[in-house]
């Protein structure tokens, strides 16, 4: 389908919604014209009100005090003539700190979804190639940064439901819906991985690769899960093999 057949230049917002909405649609006008700026920048932004809400609420004061009394308790420990820090010398090791933590935690955001999303879309960009599903690198971009706007909502709702919370974290996963431990098991850990949000958005990421590479539905749903599934078991797995100290 060309771009003409869909009444002309398609706008973000229309792609965006499509996305949702009608998924096939926004990849056959990404396959005309490949944009991955304008969904990462969404993301990016997205991502950026918890981490202002963070600073508001003033965490990153509380997470610069402990990472001061950490050093201050490691430095006693392998140093038996360790000083402790003067107040004055403590303020401004704490403001320092404070100072270090803000501009992580705003410039995470928009720093980590471009690596993610550069990251991400060369994996399966070599992968696909490889399975039969050869196209342009700004193509997977696209697909990867579109395909990841379904996963907004799920941002909004768990920043909402921590915020209620008073700041404790929440999670929409399958080991939290069965109120697991993560690092109880393998079991739980593997349903860790299992979010609503998630899953729709490795079908979508699958559509996109199929129709802007023009290859089958199938293979772009082997392509997607199957990658998936092997970062998933790695990290799952790969804790467990660690050796365990002796005691």
């Amino acid at each position: 389908m060309e771009l003409e057949d869909l009444g002309g230049t398609v706008s973000f917002w229309q792609k965006a919604l499509w996305v949702f909405t009608s998924p096939t649609r926004c990849f056959e006008a990404l396959r005309e014209k490949p944009d991955w700026l304008k969904p990462w920048l969404l993301a990016a932004l997205v991502g950026l009100v918890p981490a202002l809400l963070f600073v508001y609420k003033g965490h990153h004061k509380e997470q610069a005090e402990r990472i001061i009394d950490h050093r201050e308790e490691s430095s006693a420990r392998s140093d038996e003539d360790y000083k402790p820090l003067s107040e004055e010398e403590r303020r401004q090791q704490v403001a320092a700190a404070q100072s270090y933590t803000a501009a992580c935690v705003l410039t995470t955001p928009i720093l980590g979804t471009l690596l993610a999303l550069l990251l991400v879309s060369g994996v399966i960009h070599v992968v696909a190639g490889i399975a039969g599903l050869a196209g342009r690198f700004p193509d997977m971009m696209s697909v990867w940064a579109y395909s990841s706007l379904v996963r907004i909502p799920e941002v909004i709702i768990v920043n909402a439901l921590s915020w209620a919370a008073d700041g404790s974290p929440v999670a929409l996963n399958l080991a939290a819906f069965f109120g697991l431990a993560p690092a109880s098991s393998v079991p739980a850990a593997l349903l860790a991985h299992i979010t609503p949000f998630g899953i729709w958005h490795l079908i979508i990421a699958s559509i996109g690769l199929s129709v802007v590479r023009q290859g089958s539905r199938n293979k772009g749903l082997a392509v997607i899960f199957g990658l998936w599934l092997l970062l998933v078991l790695i990290s799952t797995v790969l804790p467990y093999t660690r050796p365990t100290p002796a005691e």
